[in-house]
Parts: structure tokens; C-alpha cells; sequence
């Protein structure tokens, strides 16, 4: 039988009951609702008295029957607290006026739960997302990382939702939100269960949504193309032979460049790489690309579906982010200004631009924009527009393909794919077209509990920044789909992936972990 502090009850299995041979006319029904630590319901049988007998001392008990597994019983606090019953860890003994008796430690190699309970009582308005203290009741060893699970009545069977999130387990308290989408205001207790947490096996971290493109080239074949290329190899003997920087008086421009960042210049598994600091202080270990390599490499970061022809900048950074050759910033930017997609498309220089505009957002989805393109040709899925959500705080863009701009389309859309995955907007900017003008859109921004605020008719500068990337959206859509127009809204992700992939200079973040 196990001695359990954190049972209120003392259970024993329907399987030791079979075998004790009790009259089943003896249990009585009861209401208790059970759970185990990590959340999941009991099967309860009913409740009974039955004699425990602890070092020769018989003592009548009220236990419930349940389904316990391959547990044979569980000793409660009501057990322990009637009986002043007391428990001596370190010497493993099981103690009362009446009994002494000696514990066995069971060591269980199964995974371990603990329980997450709410640390004060909350109130969580209608229609609104809150964050919550939680503190974690349980012990583990090793692992740092854990899972947080909730249970089923937080998984929208009470109309509340809580999602899944990684936790770290050497902390007592943790902290995560709970979004109430009725319009009743709901009441959660202090130490309610609302979650358990288990150790996460592994977590893996995702730097970029790009492509391992880069994989189709293993260390053998890049260590065989710098040595191929005369500067490089040149550099990697040097290295290899001292770390003394060497003299060298040559007109080679590509050599001198690359001695002239002999400090930061090192060989990793026999390969060249040269060490970037970052703004903030962080080292970034570039490949430095050898000759043949290069032009496969702005290939893939400008050209490529998912890189969807940004500008210089914008493909400088990403280049910069994993590989250095010297010239490289001229060898991009001759790069973008000779692609002849991009010079059939997109304007020349100083056109399409709008004045920054101070926009006072502390954190997100306290003001996102709205914005529709088109119309445009329609695809063979009837659509025609495109909608653009954006997030002026975190710079987090949604794209969606609409059949039509009615009131009705853009409210079902914004409600069903923006809000409900990502939660709702303190305050919506939009112009002043129709179908934000709505009533429709109106109620649900009152139902929601939305500000709503609009430019004037002449002042398209105070949406400059939501329709920004529907110039991009339509630039990259007239390059992908010059031959079949009619599948457009099938390139829209990737080129979404593509924005959302990128290093923002004005945050110093990833687009991808902004939100």
C-alpha cells in the first residue's frame, strides 16, 4: 500500500477488493469526483469499511474502492490524521501511539508527474486572456525541462482553454495564461488544480522556418571546395601553421580582405569559419563560402520560393547570418539589382515610400492593422483578395485568401483565424473601406471588446505600415505566377514564410519568436 500526503482519501483497487470477498450490497455510492496527480479521472467503484491491521493492530477504515492500476491501495491524511499518525523519512518507519512499522521505498523508474495548482484565486473577465501563477507540487531529479498539460476541463470542456507550454521543473512557481472566450466572467479558486507537468524527453530548438538547404553539401564536399579555392586554402595553411598573422604584400584583393580578419578567422572540423558579433554581444559563426559555392547561396536567399526576392538588405542579413566571403555586401547588392524579376516588378528607388509614422504600443496585439489587396485574378479556389493582419508591436504578419471583401468575409476570417489562434487585439487601425465601416464589424468589435480606429480619407500614411507587405505580396506574386495566375493563393504561405524568416534590424529579434 502506498502512503501518499497529498491523498485526502484512503483508496484501495477493485482488484484487492475481488479478493478480500466483500459483499458488493456493502458499498455505498458516492459523489467524489477523483483524479490522479497528472489530472486523469478515477474509475470509483463506492465507499466501504474495512479493517487495516498494522503491526497486529486492527483499525476500522472508510476507504473508497477505485480503479488503481497496478497500485493495491493508498494510505490517506485521513488515515495519517485520525490515527496521529507520523512519518520518519530517515529512518523509513511508519509510527502512531498504536504501531510502529517499517516503510519500503519503492523506486519507480516510470515517468513522474506533479501537480500544477493556481497560487491565489483569479478573476478572469469575458472575452480576455489572462496570465496566472501556478505552483508546481512535486519532486523531480534530472531533467530541468517539463511539459505543462492541462486538464480536460481546461481543454474548452468549461468553456476556459490553456494551452500546452514548456516550463522549467527547478522552479517552484510557474506562470501561464488561461483565455475565457464566453461572455460570463468566471471565478478560479486559489489552489485549484488546473495542470500537471511531466519531463520533456527532448526539446528541440528551431532557429529559422527556412530549408536545410545547406545539408546537401556535407563537410567532405565544403572542405574540398575551400581547398579548391586558391584564397582560401591559402588562409587555412597559414592558420595551420601558426597563429602568428602573416605578412603577405599581395594585389589579390580577396586575400588581403581575408587576412585583414585574420583575428576572427578559425578552423572548426577542418573547415574555415569567421566569428560575426552581434549587436548585442552575441558571436555567430559564419562559414566563410568558398568561390563555387556563392552564387548557389544568394540563389537559395533571394531567388528561392521561400525567400520570395527580398531586397538587398533584407538578403544581406540573411547571407550574413551563416556565411562571410570578402566583397560580399557588393556581391549581394549586384545580385539584387541584376535580378530581372525583380527589376521587372518591383519600383525604382525612393517610390512606394512612406514617412515614418510613431505608433505608442507596449506590447502585443495592443493594436494590429488591417488591410486588403486586390482584386486580383481569381484562382481555381474562387479567391480574388487577399486580407493582411499585422501586429504593430511585434511586427507579425498574417496573410489570408478571401473570395470577396464583404463586411461578412473579412469578420469571419479576422474571427476565426487570427483571433482564436492568437488571441484578441486590444485595438483595430483600419481605413476607412466599407467593410470595416460596417455594422458587423462594429458589434463584433463591441462583443470583443475591441477599440476601433480608423484613418481619415486622405491620410493613407497611418496604415504605411500594414501595406507595406501587401507590396510585397504582390511583388512576389507576379514573379511565382507569371505562367498560371490562377494559384496564387497556393504561393502565399511560403511567402509569408519567407517574411517571417527574417532578422528585424529595428527589434534585433527573429520575426518567427517576436510573438
Amino acid at each position: 500500500m502506498l502512503v501518499d500526503t497529498g491523498s485526502d482519501v484512503t483508496l484501495i483497487s477493485s482488484e484487492l477488493y475481488k479478493d478480500i470477498r466483500l459483499r458488493a450490497s456493502d458499498l455505498k455510492r458516492v459523489s467524489t469526483k477523483l483524479t490522479t496527480a497528472d489530472g486523469d479521472s478515477l474509475e470509483v467503484f463506492g465507499m466501504t469499511s474495512v479493517p487495516l491491521c498494522f503491526g497486529g493492530v486492527s483499525i476500522d477504515q472508510n476507504v473508497i474502492v477505485a480503479n488503481l492500476g497496478d497500485l493495491s491501495g493508498i494510505l490517506g491524511m485521513d488515515f495519517l490524521g485520525k490515527n496521529r499518525v507520523s512519518i520518519d523519512t530517515a529512518e523509513g518507519f511508519l509510527m502512531s501511539p498504536n504501531f510502529e512499522i517499517k516503510l519500503h521505498n519503492q523506486v519507480s523508474t516510470s515517468r513522474v508527474c506533479a501537480r500544477v495548482h493556481l497560487t491565489e484565486t483569479v478573476h478572469i473577465p469575458a472575452n480576455s486572456e489572462i496570465f496566472v501563477e501556478g505552483e508546481i507540487r512535486g519532486h523531480f531529479t534530472g531533467n530541468q525541462d517539463g511539459c505543462l498539460e492541462p486538464l480536460e476541463t481546461f481543454k474548452g470542456g468549461s468553456h476556459l482553454l490553456m494551452p500546452k507550454s514548456l516550463v522549467k521543473m527547478t522552479e517552484s512557481k510557474v506562470v501561464f495564461s488561461i483565455l475565457n472566450p464566453t461572455h460570463e466572467s468566471r471565478i478560479l479558486k486559489k489552489n485549484i488544480q488546473v495542470a500537471s507537468v511531466q519531463p520533456a524527453e527532448q526539446v528541440l530548438a528551431v532557429a529559422t522556418s527556412e530549408s536545410n538547404w545547406v545539408e546537401q553539401w556535407d563537410n567532405e564536399e565544403i572542405l574540398r571546395l575551400q581547398q579548391e579555392d586558391s584564397n582560401l586554402s591559402t588562409v587555412m595553411q597559414f592558420l595551420k601553421n601558426g597563429n602568428e598573422k602573416p605578412v603577405v604584400n599581395t594585389p589579390n584583393q580577396e586575400l588581403s580582405a581575408l587576412l585583414r580578419q585574420w583575428d576572427l578567422l578559425f578552423t572548426q572540423n577542418e573547415l574555415l569559419y569567421r566569428k560575426f558579433y552581434e549587436i548585442d554581444g552575441s558571436i555567430t559563426n559564419q562559414l566563410v563560402a568558398p568561390r563555387e559555392l556563392r552564387k548557389e547561396i544568394m540563389q537559395q536567399l533571394h531567388n528561392n520560393r521561400t525567400a520570395s526576392h527580398l531586397g538587398r538588405e533584407k538578403t544581406l542579413l540573411k547571407v550574413r547570418s551563416r556565411f562571410y566571403w570578402p566583397l560580399m555586401t557588393s556581391d549581394v547588392a549586384r545580385w539584387c539589382q541584376t535580378c530581372p524579376s525583380c527589376a521587372k516588378r518591383k519600383p525604382g528607388p525612393g517610390m512606394g515610400k512612406y514617412p515614418m509614422q510613431h505608433c505608442s504600443v507596449t506590447s502585443p496585439l495592443e493594436c494590429i492593422a488591417i488591410d486588403i489587396m486586390g482584386p486580383l485574378p481569381m484562382t481555381d479556389d474562387q479567391n480574388e483578395y487577399i486580407m493582411v493582419v499585422g501586429d504593430y508591436f511585434s511586427k507579425w504578419k498574417e496573410a489570408y485568401a478571401l473570395k470577396n471583401h464583404t463586411a461578412q468575409s473579412v469578420a469571419d476570417k479576422l474571427t476565426t483565424e487570427f483571433i482564436c489562434r492568437f488571441g484578441t487585439p486590444a485595438r483595430i487601425h483600419t481605413d476607412q473601406g466599407r467593410e470595416f465601416e460596417s455594422n458587423l464589424f462594429s458589434e463584433i468589435c463591441k462583443l470583443l471588446i475591441i477599440d476601433k480606429s480608423r484613418t481619415t480619407p486622405t491620410d493613407l500614411n497611418r496604415t504605411a505600415w500594414s501595406r507595406g507587405i501587401t507590396v510585397l505580396l504582390k511583388t512576389c506574386y507576379l514573379m511565382y505566377v507569371d505562367e498560371n495566375r490562377s494559384d496564387w493563393d497556393d504561393h502565399l504561405p511560403f511567402i509569408m514564410m519567407a517574411y517571417r524568416a527574417l532578422f528585424m534590424k529595428a527589434q534585433n529579434v527573429l520575426l518567427t519568436f517576436s510573438c
